[in-house]
Protein backbone atom coordinates (compact mmCIF):
# COMPACT_ATOMS: atom_id res chain seq x y z
CA UNK A 1 0.00 0.00 0.00
CA UNK A 2 2.85 2.37 0.88
CA UNK A 3 4.36 1.75 -2.54
CA UNK A 4 1.04 2.40 -4.26
CA UNK A 5 0.63 5.66 -2.32
CA UNK A 6 4.14 6.76 -3.33
CA UNK A 7 3.33 5.97 -6.97
CA UNK A 8 0.08 7.94 -6.68
CA UNK A 9 1.90 10.95 -5.18
CA UNK A 10 4.56 10.78 -7.91
CA UNK A 11 1.89 10.74 -10.62
CA UNK A 12 0.02 13.61 -8.99
CA UNK A 13 3.31 15.53 -8.66
CA UNK A 14 4.18 14.99 -12.32
CA UNK A 15 0.69 16.13 -13.34
CA UNK A 16 1.06 19.25 -11.22
CA UNK A 17 4.42 20.08 -12.82
CA UNK A 18 2.96 19.55 -16.29
CA UNK A 19 0.02 21.79 -15.44
CA UNK A 20 2.38 24.52 -14.21
CA UNK A 21 4.46 24.23 -17.40
CA UNK A 22 1.32 24.27 -19.54
CA UNK A 23 -0.05 27.24 -17.62
CA UNK A 24 3.22 29.13 -18.01
CA UNK A 25 3.25 28.35 -21.73
CA UNK A 26 -0.34 29.55 -22.13
CA UNK A 27 0.46 32.75 -20.20
CA UNK A 28 3.57 33.23 -22.32
CA UNK A 29 1.55 32.92 -25.50
CA UNK A 30 -1.37 34.99 -24.23
CA UNK A 31 0.91 37.86 -23.31
CA UNK A 32 2.65 37.77 -26.70
CA UNK A 33 6.10 37.79 -25.14
CA UNK A 34 9.00 37.80 -27.60
CA UNK A 35 12.78 37.75 -27.28
CA UNK A 36 14.55 40.58 -29.09
CA UNK A 37 17.36 43.12 -28.88
CA UNK A 38 17.43 46.86 -29.57
CA UNK A 39 20.26 48.46 -31.56
CA UNK A 40 20.90 52.14 -32.29
CA UNK A 41 22.83 53.95 -35.01
CA UNK A 42 23.40 57.29 -36.68
CA UNK A 43 23.08 58.05 -40.39
CA UNK A 44 26.23 58.53 -42.43
CA UNK A 45 28.60 59.35 -39.57
CA UNK A 46 26.53 62.33 -38.31
CA UNK A 47 26.95 61.21 -34.72
CA UNK A 48 24.32 61.47 -32.03
CA UNK A 49 24.40 61.40 -28.24
CA UNK A 50 21.30 59.68 -26.86
CA UNK A 51 19.68 61.12 -23.77
CA UNK A 52 20.17 58.41 -21.15
CA UNK A 53 16.67 58.73 -19.66
CA UNK A 54 14.52 59.60 -22.67
CA UNK A 55 14.79 56.79 -25.23
CA UNK A 56 12.35 53.94 -24.76
CA UNK A 57 9.60 51.82 -26.25
CA UNK A 58 6.10 52.27 -24.85
CA UNK A 59 3.12 49.98 -24.46
CA UNK A 60 -0.40 50.75 -25.67
CA UNK A 61 -1.12 52.76 -22.53
CA UNK A 62 1.90 54.98 -23.15
CA UNK A 63 3.89 53.50 -20.24
CA UNK A 64 7.60 52.70 -20.55
CA UNK A 65 7.99 49.17 -21.91
CA UNK A 66 11.73 49.02 -22.58
CA UNK A 67 14.38 51.75 -22.17
CA UNK A 68 17.43 51.81 -24.43
CA UNK A 69 20.50 53.98 -24.89
CA UNK A 70 23.95 54.02 -26.44
CA UNK A 71 26.86 53.02 -24.26
CA UNK A 72 30.13 54.90 -24.00
CA UNK A 73 29.39 58.05 -25.92
CA UNK A 74 28.16 58.88 -29.42
CA UNK A 75 26.15 56.47 -31.51
CA UNK A 76 28.28 54.91 -34.22
CA UNK A 77 27.90 55.35 -37.96
CA UNK A 78 25.35 53.16 -39.70
CA UNK A 79 22.15 52.85 -41.71
CA UNK A 80 19.85 49.94 -40.89
CA UNK A 81 22.42 48.50 -38.49
CA UNK A 82 23.83 49.55 -35.14
CA UNK A 83 25.30 48.96 -31.72
CA UNK A 84 23.71 47.12 -28.82
CA UNK A 85 21.40 49.38 -26.82
CA UNK A 86 19.85 46.93 -24.34
CA UNK A 87 20.82 43.79 -22.52
CA UNK A 88 20.79 40.90 -24.99
CA UNK A 89 17.78 38.62 -25.23
CA UNK A 90 15.14 40.90 -23.74
CA UNK A 91 11.80 39.13 -23.26
CA UNK A 92 8.89 41.53 -23.62
CA UNK A 93 5.79 42.26 -25.70
CA UNK A 94 6.43 43.96 -29.01
CA UNK A 95 6.34 47.74 -28.58
CA UNK A 96 3.37 49.91 -29.42
CA UNK A 97 5.20 53.24 -29.57
CA UNK A 98 8.60 54.86 -29.18
CA UNK A 99 9.96 57.99 -27.48
CA UNK A 100 13.35 59.43 -28.48
CA UNK A 101 15.58 62.32 -27.46
CA UNK A 102 19.12 62.96 -28.65
CA UNK A 103 21.78 65.59 -29.23
CA UNK A 104 22.94 65.97 -32.83
CA UNK A 105 26.63 66.84 -32.59
CA UNK A 106 26.97 68.23 -36.11
CA UNK A 107 23.88 70.42 -35.72
CA UNK A 108 24.55 71.40 -32.10
CA UNK A 109 20.88 70.66 -31.58
CA UNK A 110 18.64 68.58 -29.32
CA UNK A 111 15.79 66.64 -30.92
CA UNK A 112 12.81 64.93 -29.34
CA UNK A 113 9.92 62.95 -30.79
CA UNK A 114 7.52 60.08 -30.39
CA UNK A 115 5.50 57.87 -32.70
CA UNK A 116 3.27 54.81 -32.82
CA UNK A 117 4.99 51.91 -34.56
CA UNK A 118 3.32 50.35 -37.58
CA UNK A 119 1.22 47.79 -35.75
CA UNK A 120 -0.10 46.24 -38.95
CA UNK A 121 3.45 45.51 -40.08
CA UNK A 122 4.42 44.09 -36.67
CA UNK A 123 1.35 41.84 -36.72
CA UNK A 124 2.37 40.52 -40.15
CA UNK A 125 5.90 39.80 -38.92
CA UNK A 126 4.54 37.84 -35.95
CA UNK A 127 3.25 35.25 -38.40
CA UNK A 128 5.89 35.59 -41.11
CA UNK A 129 8.17 32.70 -41.99
CA UNK A 130 11.38 33.44 -43.87
CA UNK A 131 12.12 31.59 -47.12
CA UNK A 132 15.71 32.57 -47.89
CA UNK A 133 16.68 31.82 -51.51
CA UNK A 134 20.40 31.80 -50.68
CA UNK A 135 20.73 29.62 -47.61
CA UNK A 136 17.25 28.12 -47.48
CA UNK A 137 16.54 29.44 -44.01
CA UNK A 138 12.99 28.55 -43.08
CA UNK A 139 12.71 30.27 -39.71
CA UNK A 140 9.99 32.28 -38.06
CA UNK A 141 11.00 35.93 -38.45
CA UNK A 142 10.71 36.59 -34.72
CA UNK A 143 12.85 33.59 -33.71
CA UNK A 144 15.97 35.81 -33.79
CA UNK A 145 15.07 39.47 -34.09
CA UNK A 146 16.30 43.01 -33.39
CA UNK A 147 14.82 46.47 -33.54
CA UNK A 148 17.19 48.98 -35.14
CA UNK A 149 16.68 52.70 -34.47
CA UNK A 150 18.53 55.28 -36.57
CA UNK A 151 18.96 58.98 -35.74
CA UNK A 152 19.67 61.30 -38.68
CA UNK A 153 20.24 65.04 -39.18
CA UNK A 154 17.09 67.07 -39.55
CA UNK A 155 15.42 65.07 -36.78
CA UNK A 156 14.68 62.02 -38.92
CA UNK A 157 14.13 58.76 -37.03
CA UNK A 158 13.92 55.42 -38.84
CA UNK A 159 13.08 52.08 -37.24
CA UNK A 160 13.57 48.66 -38.79
CA UNK A 161 13.13 45.13 -37.51
CA UNK A 162 15.53 42.35 -38.47
CA UNK A 163 14.93 38.64 -38.29
CA UNK A 164 17.52 36.06 -39.38
CA UNK A 165 18.66 37.27 -42.83
CA UNK A 166 15.85 39.73 -43.57
CA UNK A 167 15.08 43.31 -42.51
CA UNK A 168 11.91 45.39 -42.84
CA UNK A 169 11.10 49.04 -42.37
CA UNK A 170 8.66 49.55 -39.48
CA UNK A 171 8.28 53.30 -38.94
CA UNK A 172 9.85 56.61 -39.94
CA UNK A 173 9.03 60.01 -38.46
CA UNK A 174 10.38 63.52 -37.86
CA UNK A 175 11.32 64.67 -34.36
CA UNK A 176 11.17 68.33 -33.33
CA UNK A 177 13.83 70.68 -31.99
CA UNK A 178 14.05 71.26 -28.25
CA UNK A 179 16.53 72.93 -25.94
CA UNK A 180 17.75 71.10 -22.84
CA UNK A 181 18.50 73.74 -20.25
CA UNK A 182 20.62 71.61 -17.92
CA UNK A 183 23.50 70.33 -20.06
CA UNK A 184 25.28 68.77 -17.07
CA UNK A 185 22.36 66.51 -16.15
CA UNK A 186 22.27 65.34 -19.78
CA UNK A 187 25.98 64.75 -20.37
CA UNK A 188 26.90 63.13 -17.02
CA UNK A 189 24.94 59.85 -17.54
CA UNK A 190 25.95 59.71 -21.21
CA UNK A 191 29.72 60.08 -20.81
CA UNK A 192 30.13 59.28 -17.14
CA UNK A 193 31.75 62.67 -16.59
CA UNK A 194 30.93 66.36 -16.90
CA UNK A 195 32.21 68.49 -19.75
CA UNK A 196 30.77 71.77 -20.93
CA UNK A 197 28.83 71.87 -24.18
CA UNK A 198 31.39 74.26 -25.66
CA UNK A 199 34.34 72.06 -24.72
CA UNK A 200 32.61 68.90 -25.94
CA UNK A 201 31.92 70.40 -29.38
CA UNK A 202 35.49 71.77 -29.57
CA UNK A 203 36.77 68.27 -28.77
CA UNK A 204 34.76 66.84 -31.68
CA UNK A 205 36.04 69.49 -34.09
CA UNK A 206 39.75 69.12 -33.23
CA UNK A 207 41.33 67.65 -36.37
CA UNK A 208 44.23 66.33 -34.30
CA UNK A 209 41.87 64.47 -32.01
CA UNK A 210 41.79 60.83 -33.08
CA UNK A 211 39.13 59.99 -30.50
CA UNK A 212 36.47 62.31 -31.92
CA UNK A 213 33.40 60.74 -33.51
CA UNK A 214 33.33 63.06 -36.53
CA UNK A 215 35.58 62.48 -39.54
CA UNK A 216 37.36 65.27 -41.40
CA UNK A 217 34.73 65.58 -44.14
CA UNK A 218 31.89 66.03 -41.68
CA UNK A 219 33.89 68.48 -39.56
CA UNK A 220 34.37 70.58 -42.70
CA UNK A 221 30.61 70.53 -43.28
CA UNK A 222 30.10 71.77 -39.73
CA UNK A 223 32.59 74.62 -40.28
CA UNK A 224 30.97 75.65 -43.58
CA UNK A 225 27.45 75.12 -42.21
CA UNK A 226 26.59 72.63 -44.97
CA UNK A 227 25.46 69.70 -42.81
CA UNK A 228 22.62 68.09 -44.81
CA UNK A 229 19.11 67.87 -43.40
CA UNK A 230 16.75 64.93 -43.68
CA UNK A 231 16.36 65.23 -47.47
CA UNK A 232 19.21 62.93 -48.47
CA UNK A 233 17.87 60.17 -46.22
CA UNK A 234 14.29 60.66 -47.36
CA UNK A 235 15.52 60.23 -50.94
CA UNK A 236 16.60 56.69 -50.02
CA UNK A 237 13.02 55.88 -49.04
CA UNK A 238 11.48 56.49 -52.48
CA UNK A 239 9.46 53.54 -53.77
CA UNK A 240 8.59 52.41 -57.28
CA UNK A 241 6.71 49.71 -59.14
CA UNK A 242 9.52 47.63 -60.64
CA UNK A 243 10.55 44.06 -61.38
CA UNK A 244 13.73 42.13 -62.19
CA UNK A 245 13.93 40.42 -65.57
CA UNK A 246 16.56 38.49 -67.54
CA UNK A 247 16.88 37.71 -71.23
CA UNK A 248 15.30 34.55 -72.62
CA UNK A 249 18.45 32.41 -72.21
CA UNK A 250 17.92 32.16 -68.45
CA UNK A 251 15.27 31.22 -65.93
CA UNK A 252 15.09 33.51 -62.90
CA UNK A 253 15.10 31.24 -59.84
CA UNK A 254 14.90 34.06 -57.30
CA UNK A 255 16.97 36.84 -55.79
CA UNK A 256 18.01 38.44 -52.53
CA UNK A 257 18.19 42.25 -52.47
CA UNK A 258 19.50 44.97 -50.19
CA UNK A 259 17.42 48.11 -50.65
CA UNK A 260 18.38 51.76 -50.21
CA UNK A 261 15.70 52.21 -47.55
CA UNK A 262 17.51 49.66 -45.36
CA UNK A 263 15.30 46.67 -46.08
CA UNK A 264 16.65 43.33 -47.24
CA UNK A 265 14.75 40.21 -48.20
CA UNK A 266 14.35 37.40 -50.75
CA UNK A 267 12.04 37.35 -53.73
CA UNK A 268 11.02 33.85 -54.76
CA UNK A 269 10.72 32.40 -58.22
CA UNK A 270 7.29 33.25 -59.72
CA UNK A 271 6.53 35.65 -56.85
CA UNK A 272 4.51 38.69 -57.89
CA UNK A 273 7.18 41.39 -58.02
CA UNK A 274 4.84 44.32 -58.61
CA UNK A 275 2.25 43.54 -55.95
CA UNK A 276 3.55 46.44 -53.89
CA UNK A 277 5.83 49.43 -54.35
CA UNK A 278 9.46 48.81 -53.38
CA UNK A 279 12.55 50.87 -52.66
CA UNK A 280 15.53 50.91 -55.06
CA UNK A 281 17.96 47.98 -54.74
CA UNK A 282 21.58 48.83 -54.00
CA UNK A 283 22.79 45.20 -54.21
CA UNK A 284 21.18 42.04 -55.58
CA UNK A 285 22.21 38.39 -55.54
CA UNK A 286 20.49 36.71 -58.50
CA UNK A 287 19.99 32.96 -58.93
CA UNK A 288 19.57 31.78 -62.53
CA UNK A 289 19.36 28.58 -64.54
CA UNK A 290 20.65 28.39 -68.10
CA UNK A 291 18.07 26.90 -70.46
CA UNK A 292 20.93 25.84 -72.76
CA UNK A 293 23.36 24.18 -70.32
CA UNK A 294 20.94 23.53 -67.41
CA UNK A 295 23.63 25.06 -65.18
CA UNK A 296 22.67 26.92 -62.01
CA UNK A 297 24.32 30.34 -61.83
CA UNK A 298 24.75 32.97 -59.13
CA UNK A 299 25.56 36.58 -60.00
CA UNK A 300 26.06 39.36 -57.44
CA UNK A 301 25.35 42.96 -58.51
CA UNK A 302 26.50 46.00 -56.53
CA UNK A 303 25.16 49.27 -57.89
CA UNK A 304 26.44 52.82 -57.65
CA UNK A 305 23.94 54.57 -55.37
CA UNK A 306 23.71 57.86 -57.23
CA UNK A 307 23.57 56.24 -60.67
CA UNK A 308 20.74 53.85 -59.91
CA UNK A 309 18.75 56.47 -57.98
CA UNK A 310 19.09 58.90 -60.88
CA UNK A 311 17.91 56.21 -63.31
CA UNK A 312 14.82 55.30 -61.31
CA UNK A 313 13.94 58.94 -60.75
CA UNK A 314 14.29 59.76 -64.44
CA UNK A 315 12.13 56.85 -65.59
CA UNK A 316 9.49 57.62 -62.95
CA UNK A 317 8.91 60.89 -64.81
CA UNK A 318 8.17 58.90 -67.97
CA UNK A 319 4.47 59.39 -68.71
CA UNK A 320 4.10 56.29 -70.91
CA UNK A 321 1.30 54.68 -68.95
CA UNK A 322 1.49 53.08 -65.55
CA UNK A 323 3.69 50.12 -66.50
CA UNK A 324 6.41 49.20 -63.99
CA UNK A 325 10.13 49.77 -64.47
CA UNK A 326 12.19 46.80 -65.59
CA UNK A 327 15.58 46.16 -64.01
CA UNK A 328 16.81 44.13 -66.97
CA UNK A 329 19.84 41.81 -66.95
CA UNK A 330 21.21 41.02 -70.38
CA UNK A 331 23.56 38.03 -70.07
CA UNK A 332 25.24 36.16 -72.92
CA UNK A 333 25.44 32.35 -73.03
CA UNK A 334 28.98 32.19 -71.58
CA UNK A 335 28.35 34.87 -68.93
CA UNK A 336 31.34 36.74 -70.32
CA UNK A 337 29.18 39.79 -71.05
CA UNK A 338 26.60 41.11 -68.62
CA UNK A 339 24.77 44.42 -69.04
CA UNK A 340 22.22 46.08 -66.77
CA UNK A 341 19.43 48.39 -67.96
CA UNK A 342 16.46 50.23 -66.54
CA UNK A 343 13.58 50.14 -69.03
CA UNK A 344 10.18 51.75 -69.16
CA UNK A 345 8.24 51.90 -72.39
CA UNK A 346 10.61 52.96 -75.17
CA UNK A 347 13.08 54.57 -72.75
CA UNK A 348 16.18 52.61 -71.78
CA UNK A 349 18.99 53.62 -69.40
CA UNK A 350 22.16 51.57 -69.08
CA UNK A 351 23.55 51.15 -65.56
CA UNK A 352 27.25 51.35 -66.42
CA UNK A 353 28.89 51.31 -62.99
CA UNK A 354 27.50 48.06 -61.61
CA UNK A 355 30.07 45.74 -60.05
CA UNK A 356 29.22 42.19 -61.14
CA UNK A 357 30.68 39.04 -59.54
CA UNK A 358 29.97 35.38 -60.24
CA UNK A 359 29.98 33.21 -57.13
CA UNK A 360 29.17 29.61 -56.27
CA UNK A 361 25.51 28.69 -56.45
CA UNK A 362 24.17 27.95 -52.94
CA UNK A 363 23.71 24.28 -52.14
Amino acid sequence: MFSNMNTKYIIVGILCVLLVILGSWVMFKDKNIYEYDVKVSSAGGYSALLDFNHNYFTDQQGKILLPFTSFGGAVADGWAGGQQATAMGIKAPLPYGVKVRWFSITENQFWEGDAVLNQEKLEQLKHYRIHDVLYHNNNNFLDLSDFVINYAPGGLVTIWMTGSSEEYLITQFKAHKIEVLDWDSFIQPVLGEKISRKDYLAFQMDLKNGGASLDAKIRQEVLTKTVPGAEQWLRLMKQYSWFLKTNSSYELKGYFANYLNGEQYSTQQNQDQIKKLRAIPIAITVLLKSYKTKENIRLDFDFNKEEIMDGFEKLSQNQQGSEPIQLYLDINDTISEVSVYLIKGSEKIEIKNAKITQKDFPE
